[in-house]
């Protein structure tokens, strides 16, 4: 049996400070993978560049005419993660017998390469990069991951727990792969779909070698929304005979504890009530909201409360909050909880962050309610309707 040519497939975006460090340990696995005999030498390592904005793309270049083991394509803009590795995957098919699939920062642990090749070589089509702990996670970043997965699996979603897109893939499996005409890409749920033998490789993941992750929460929550959209047709259902829904998630110390839907519909808020809370603490949403009922009881006439905290705006018993001078978009820099929307518009540079008085809300015009379930500009009042 002649040795398999393993193509190993790198998607990179911004990533001028990592390849200088993680590009020839790639090389060197394809050397020691071949010293093994577990693959051949025609073995090669291709980088995807996914739009860089930096000198990614000048050091792929540069990198494959120091060595013909490297590769280098390019996309014509930024299309996003699982585009890119979709895209290198589909370049390697037709050259190569096995791919393996793996980010360019270094934590995923490169030597997991060596089993990977001989569960291929022992019969398995896609071998799963599975972590086997997320020590090196914060707690939110673990509980959300952790909840994600069981979420996904609730909705009928088939997909590996701890697998992200560390993975090896053979030539056979991605022929029939490319059959698939998903626009919304969300690969470690469609590739359980083509079928075939598989196996699991577990590892230990390990900190970011270098640079800053381009995979912030507004991201995951995008990859998680067309994970969910295309893998399951609950949503689907559950919106068509109820309107819309919202899901609630408790979690606890061994993960998720309870996951449920309700009818969702979007409070009117034509004004809002100042109400002084120095002590209260929502930095991670609770099942508990009693602080919070109690002072929107104290409300009086208005429809909903907002919040101060150490003479600071913080947020509204629903929702984080923008204010508008004619020209900019403010949000309070310390909100009660920094929800996905606010960090998705920050990121995006429609928000600034900004430290706001009471005293200073004279020098605004507007104000905007909005979280998850409200989109940017559905919610809207003038400041005049902040009543002391």
């Amino acid at each position: 049996m002649s040795k398999p040519v393993l193509w190993i497939v790198i998607p990179c975006y911004n990533e001028e400070q990592v390849l200088p460090i993680t590009a020839p340990m790639f090389l060197e696995k394809i050397h020691s993978l071949t010293a093994q005999g577990l693959v051949s030498d025609k073995s090669r390592v291709l980088f995807v560049n996914d739009g860089s904005r930096d000198k990614t793309w000048e050091l792929i270049q540069g990198f494959a005419a120091q060595d013909e083991h490297y590769i280098g394509i390019s996309q014509s803009r930024n299309r996003g993660h699982q585009n890119a590795v979709l895209a290198g995957l589909m370049e390697a098919k037709s050259r190569c017998d096995i791919t393996i699939s793996i980010d360019c920062d270094g934590q995923d642990d490169i030597n997991a390469m060596d089993e990977m090749v001989k569960k291929y070589l022992d019969g398995a089509e896609v071998v799963y990069g599975v972590r086997s702990r997320r020590d090196t996670d914060t707690f939110f970043k673990r509980f959300t991951a952790e909840g994600f997965y069981h979420v996904m699996n609730a909705l009928g979603a088939d997909i590996v727990f701890n697998h992200a897109d560390y993975r090896l893939i053979s030539a056979r499996v991605l022929d029939n792969f490319a059959d698939y005409k998903e626009v919304n890409i969300f690969l470690r749920g469609m590739v359980p779909l083509v079928g075939f033998k598989s196996e699991v490789v577990t590892y230990e993941r390990h900190e970011r070698l270098a640079g800053e992750s381009h995979y912030p929460l507004s991201k995951m929550l995008a990859l998680a929304f067309d994970g969910i959209t295309s893998l399951s047709n609950k949503p689907i259902r559950i919106i068509t005979g109820a309107g819309i829904v919202k899901a609630r998630v408790v979690y606890g110390e061994k993960g998720i504890e309870d996951l449920s839907y309700s009818p969702y519909a979007v409070r009117h808020v034509h004004s809002l009530a100042l109400m002084q809370a120095d002590t209260i603490d929502y930095t991670y949403k609770s099942a508990g909201r009693e602080p919070l009922n109690c002072l929107f009881a104290l409300r009086g006439a208005c429809d909903d409360i907002l919040i101060v905290k150490q003479g600071l705006l913080t947020d509204t018993s629903i929702a984080n909050i923008a204010l508008s001078d004619g020209t900019h978009w403010y949000t309070p820099a310390h909100p009660l909880l920094k929800g996905t929307k606010r960090a998705a518009l920050l990121e995006e540079g429609i928000l600034q962050e900004k430290d706001i008085r009471p005293e200073d809300l004279p020098s605004f015009s507007t104000v905007r309610l909005f979280n998850a379930m409200i989109d940017w500009g559905e919610l809207e009042l003038p400041v005049r309707n902040i009543i002391p």
